[in-house]
Protein backbone atom coordinates (compact mmCIF):
# COMPACT_ATOMS: atom_id res chain seq x y z
CA UNK A 1 0.00 0.00 0.00
CA UNK A 2 1.35 3.39 -0.93
CA UNK A 3 1.67 6.29 1.49
CA UNK A 4 -1.19 8.09 -0.20
CA UNK A 5 -3.50 5.07 0.15
CA UNK A 6 -2.48 4.65 3.81
CA UNK A 7 -3.30 8.28 4.53
CA UNK A 8 -6.67 7.99 2.77
CA UNK A 9 -7.49 4.80 4.69
CA UNK A 10 -6.50 6.42 7.97
CA UNK A 11 -8.58 9.51 7.19
CA UNK A 12 -11.58 7.34 6.24
CA UNK A 13 -11.26 5.34 9.48
CA UNK A 14 -11.00 8.51 11.56
CA UNK A 15 -14.04 10.00 9.79
CA UNK A 16 -16.05 6.82 10.40
CA UNK A 17 -15.20 6.84 14.13
CA UNK A 18 -16.14 10.53 14.42
CA UNK A 19 -19.42 9.94 12.61
CA UNK A 20 -20.29 6.98 14.84
CA UNK A 21 -19.55 9.08 17.96
CA UNK A 22 -21.85 11.87 16.74
CA UNK A 23 -24.63 9.43 15.85
CA UNK A 24 -24.29 7.62 19.20
CA UNK A 25 -24.60 10.88 21.15
CA UNK A 26 -27.71 11.84 19.21
CA UNK A 27 -29.22 8.38 19.67
CA UNK A 28 -28.71 8.51 23.44
CA UNK A 29 -30.60 11.80 23.62
CA UNK A 30 -33.36 10.55 21.32
CA UNK A 31 -33.74 7.36 23.37
CA UNK A 32 -34.04 9.44 26.54
CA UNK A 33 -36.74 11.60 24.93
CA UNK A 34 -38.73 8.62 23.65
CA UNK A 35 -38.20 6.05 26.41
CA UNK A 36 -37.25 8.15 29.43
CA UNK A 37 -39.47 8.83 32.39
CA UNK A 38 -40.35 12.51 33.02
CA UNK A 39 -39.13 14.34 36.13
CA UNK A 40 -39.90 17.97 37.00
CA UNK A 41 -36.91 19.88 38.39
CA UNK A 42 -36.85 23.51 39.58
CA UNK A 43 -34.33 25.72 37.83
CA UNK A 44 -32.23 28.84 38.18
CA UNK A 45 -31.04 30.60 35.04
CA UNK A 46 -30.74 33.32 32.45
CA UNK A 47 -31.30 33.76 28.71
CA UNK A 48 -28.22 34.05 26.42
CA UNK A 49 -27.73 34.00 22.68
CA UNK A 50 -25.47 31.64 20.75
CA UNK A 51 -24.64 32.82 17.21
CA UNK A 52 -24.47 29.23 15.95
CA UNK A 53 -27.39 27.63 17.80
CA UNK A 54 -29.65 30.66 18.19
CA UNK A 55 -31.71 31.68 21.21
CA UNK A 56 -31.92 29.48 24.26
CA UNK A 57 -32.53 29.73 27.96
CA UNK A 58 -29.56 28.61 29.95
CA UNK A 59 -30.29 27.46 33.48
CA UNK A 60 -28.73 25.75 36.44
CA UNK A 61 -30.00 23.13 38.81
CA UNK A 62 -29.13 23.27 42.48
CA UNK A 63 -26.43 20.68 43.14
CA UNK A 64 -25.32 22.12 46.49
CA UNK A 65 -27.42 19.70 48.53
CA UNK A 66 -26.21 16.51 46.85
CA UNK A 67 -25.06 14.08 49.49
CA UNK A 68 -21.88 12.19 48.73
CA UNK A 69 -21.75 8.49 49.42
CA UNK A 70 -18.73 7.34 51.39
CA UNK A 71 -17.25 5.54 48.40
CA UNK A 72 -16.73 8.67 46.24
CA UNK A 73 -13.21 9.33 47.54
CA UNK A 74 -11.03 12.34 46.81
CA UNK A 75 -10.22 12.22 43.08
CA UNK A 76 -10.07 15.62 41.39
CA UNK A 77 -12.75 14.71 38.84
CA UNK A 78 -14.70 11.57 38.09
CA UNK A 79 -17.90 10.24 36.61
CA UNK A 80 -20.62 9.60 39.15
CA UNK A 81 -24.33 8.84 39.27
CA UNK A 82 -26.63 11.19 41.19
CA UNK A 83 -30.02 9.90 42.29
CA UNK A 84 -33.21 11.96 42.22
CA UNK A 85 -35.87 12.06 44.94
CA UNK A 86 -39.22 13.79 45.07
CA UNK A 87 -39.50 16.74 47.45
CA UNK A 88 -42.54 17.89 49.43
CA UNK A 89 -43.72 20.10 46.53
CA UNK A 90 -43.72 17.25 43.99
CA UNK A 91 -40.50 18.31 42.24
CA UNK A 92 -37.43 16.17 41.92
CA UNK A 93 -34.10 17.18 43.43
CA UNK A 94 -30.63 15.74 43.09
CA UNK A 95 -30.05 13.62 46.16
CA UNK A 96 -26.96 11.40 46.50
CA UNK A 97 -23.88 10.63 44.37
CA UNK A 98 -22.48 7.15 43.77
CA UNK A 99 -19.60 5.72 41.74
CA UNK A 100 -21.71 2.78 40.55
CA UNK A 101 -25.08 2.99 38.79
CA UNK A 102 -27.82 2.75 41.42
CA UNK A 103 -30.59 0.22 40.91
CA UNK A 104 -34.32 0.87 41.09
CA UNK A 105 -34.16 4.67 41.39
CA UNK A 106 -33.87 7.47 38.80
CA UNK A 107 -30.34 8.75 38.37
CA UNK A 108 -28.29 11.07 36.16
CA UNK A 109 -24.76 10.44 34.96
CA UNK A 110 -22.62 13.48 35.72
CA UNK A 111 -19.16 14.61 36.83
CA UNK A 112 -18.06 15.25 40.38
CA UNK A 113 -15.21 17.60 41.11
CA UNK A 114 -13.43 17.72 44.44
CA UNK A 115 -12.33 21.05 45.91
CA UNK A 116 -9.27 21.39 48.11
CA UNK A 117 -11.41 22.04 51.19
CA UNK A 118 -13.07 18.61 50.81
CA UNK A 119 -16.32 19.91 49.31
CA UNK A 120 -17.72 18.66 46.00
CA UNK A 121 -19.26 20.21 42.92
CA UNK A 122 -21.51 18.27 40.55
CA UNK A 123 -21.96 19.41 36.98
CA UNK A 124 -25.47 19.41 35.60
CA UNK A 125 -25.90 17.01 32.67
CA UNK A 126 -28.16 19.59 30.98
CA UNK A 127 -28.23 23.36 31.14
CA UNK A 128 -30.18 24.83 28.24
CA UNK A 129 -33.56 24.88 26.55
CA UNK A 130 -33.81 26.10 22.95
CA UNK A 131 -36.60 28.42 21.84
CA UNK A 132 -37.92 29.92 18.65
CA UNK A 133 -36.29 33.29 17.94
CA UNK A 134 -39.66 35.06 17.70
CA UNK A 135 -40.72 34.25 21.28
CA UNK A 136 -37.37 34.18 23.05
CA UNK A 137 -37.45 37.77 24.36
CA UNK A 138 -40.97 37.28 25.73
CA UNK A 139 -39.87 34.01 27.35
CA UNK A 140 -36.92 35.75 29.00
CA UNK A 141 -39.20 38.45 30.41
CA UNK A 142 -41.68 35.88 31.71
CA UNK A 143 -38.93 33.88 33.40
CA UNK A 144 -37.41 36.96 35.01
CA UNK A 145 -40.80 37.93 36.45
CA UNK A 146 -41.83 34.40 37.56
CA UNK A 147 -38.57 32.67 38.24
CA UNK A 148 -39.60 31.13 41.56
CA UNK A 149 -42.27 29.05 39.78
CA UNK A 150 -40.14 27.97 36.78
CA UNK A 151 -39.11 24.37 36.20
CA UNK A 152 -38.08 21.98 33.45
CA UNK A 153 -39.30 18.52 32.65
CA UNK A 154 -36.39 16.18 32.07
CA UNK A 155 -36.75 12.76 30.51
CA UNK A 156 -34.20 10.33 31.93
CA UNK A 157 -33.18 7.02 30.40
CA UNK A 158 -30.14 5.03 31.58
CA UNK A 159 -28.64 8.09 33.27
CA UNK A 160 -29.01 10.34 30.23
CA UNK A 161 -31.21 13.38 30.86
CA UNK A 162 -32.81 15.48 28.12
CA UNK A 163 -34.91 18.59 28.74
CA UNK A 164 -38.29 18.04 27.09
CA UNK A 165 -40.07 21.19 28.28
CA UNK A 166 -39.86 24.38 30.34
CA UNK A 167 -42.79 25.59 32.42
CA UNK A 168 -43.93 28.46 34.62
CA UNK A 169 -46.81 27.65 36.98
CA UNK A 170 -47.61 24.51 34.99
CA UNK A 171 -47.85 26.28 31.61
CA UNK A 172 -45.25 25.85 28.87
CA UNK A 173 -42.91 28.77 28.30
CA UNK A 174 -43.75 28.69 24.58
CA UNK A 175 -47.48 29.05 25.31
CA UNK A 176 -46.91 31.92 27.75
CA UNK A 177 -44.44 33.74 25.47
CA UNK A 178 -46.70 33.42 22.41
CA UNK A 179 -49.66 34.84 24.39
CA UNK A 180 -47.64 37.95 25.29
CA UNK A 181 -46.54 38.61 21.70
Amino acid sequence: MTDKKKKLALMAAFSAVALIAIIFTGLKSEMALRLGDPYNIKIQGYDPYDPVRGKYIMFTIDTSKVRTSEDIGYAQSRVCYVTLVEDSEGFYVLDEAFLEKPEGVPYLKTFMRNYYDGSYFYTSPFDSYFLSEDISLNAETILNQNFESAYVTVRIWNGTGVVSGMYVDGRSIEELAAAVG
